[in-house]
């Protein structure tokens, strides 16, 4: 190996590292498996906090107002990651209920606010944010039966 290319490798390290922990917000839309962030996010507050990561779930919480990769309104969180650029079909979010309705007449997909992901203790859950586990899934198809031959 050259020296350049050594030299290039420590380079990108260093970047790396510095951007471990204090991503300001991250738009999982262009993700390939986003479900592998989720882990990276749970397994950082493991490795930083000491807590076994089977032991870690994640909390959302909706924020009022839209972000984005040029909004500079959200600095990095203390804990957790703000997620940005995800967007509902036939739904919209009410900012003033803070929560899903209906969508607009002819809208058929409306922008998600930023989301605030934070990871926590399965056992420390606060009262106004929900709990979501990084592995659950809308159906589980891991299996199926089929009719008995006569």
């Amino acid at each position: 190996m050259t020296a350049s290319m050594s030299e290039c490798i420590r380079q990108r390290l260093r970047r790396t590292r510095n951007h471990l922990g204090n991503l300001p917000a991250v738009c999982p839309a262009g993700f390939f498996f986003p479900q592998g962030f989720l882990t990276a996010v749970l397994q950082l507050h493991s490795r930083t906090s000491g807590t076994p990561l089977d032991g870690l779930t994640l909390s959302y919480n909706v924020m009022s107002a839209a972000a984005g990769p040029d909004d500079q309104q959200h600095e990095a969180p203390a804990l957790g990651v703000y997620v940005y650029g995800l967007y509902l079909e036939a739904a919209r979010w009410n900012n003033v209920s803070g929560c899903l309705a209906q969508a607009l007449p002819g809208e058929v997909f409306s922008p998600l606010p930023a989301i605030h992901l934070i990871p926590h203790s399965t056992g420390s859950l606060d009262g106004q944010l929900h709990a979501v586990r990084a592995n659950d899934s809308v159906a589980d198809s891991s299996h199926y039966t089929t009719g008995a031959a006569a």
